[in-house]
């Protein structure tokens, strides 16, 4: 693929993580912005990512374990415990290679969530991967600032890109009257482009050519005979 093509697409996909952050679409304590990619690894495609710990947030594993959560109704239990984000819809079981994450954290695959239990995740298809990553080093405050975590990494066999992706996540409040409770949110976020109805997986190609391939033996067999 043409270089020129790549430094489009970051360019493209940077400009539009930049407004989301700055139109304050995905109001949270963790924002996950795609910082470069899809960049060529090989076969596959790398995509970096830094996670944004917000001034009046903390890293905190152990505090969000058994409180309750304020939500439209009666306040309700945090699950599940701990400090994480999850990046939904990232790719197919045959597309998606890997993810990787910086010291003190540490990432799982699966279908469904993992999400808050205030969040309505109906943006989850249920049949493609998301990726979660969770928090297991030491408390983590910000000092005052917003701190920038790098390092997070997701790769795939596939190089385009969902610019209207979701992720979700839990942390815990670290200033004023609120300090020490847990806050879940979600938001947009752009994330690897997962096969659809219209774009055949490789796997299909491989069915569909050994289907052809049959067929086409089938039909000299036949004009021999």
């Amino acid at each position: 693929m043409p270089l020129g093509y790549q430094w489009r697409r970051s360019i493209e996909v940077a400009v539009f993580t930049g407004f989301l952050t700055f139109v304050g679409i995905g109001n949270a304590s963790i924002i996950p912005t795609l910082t470069t990619g899809p960049v060529a690894d090989g076969p596959n495609w790398d995509f970096n990512y830094t996670a944004s710990l917000q001034q009046d947030e903390r890293l905190d594993p152990v505090s969000t374990n058994g409180v309750t959560c304020p939500s439209m109704g009666a306040p309700i239990q945090c699950t599940p415990t701990g400090t994480f984000f999850t990046l939904y819809d990232v790719g197919s079981p045959s597309t998606f290679v890997s993810a990787s994450s910086p010291t003190g954290w540490g990432s799982t695959e699966q279908l469904s969530g993992i999400t808050p239990s205030t969040v309505n995740a109906t943006f989850d298809s249920g049949s493609l991967l998301n990726v979660t990553f969770f928090y297991t080093g030491p408390i983590v405050t910000t000092g005052g600032s917003v701190l920038p975590i790098t390092g997070f990494q997701i790769v795939t066999t596939i190089d385009g890109v969902n610019t209207e992706g979701w992720y979700s996540g839990q942390a815990t409040k670290d200033a004023g009257i609120d300090a020490g409770l847990t806050d879940q949110f979600d938001g947009h976020v752009p994330v690897p482009l997962a096969p659809s109805s219209g774009v055949p997986e490789p796997g299909t190609f491989l069915m569909l050519g050994s289907g052809l391939l049959a067929v086409a033996l089938a039909w000299r067999r036949k004009v021999q005979a």
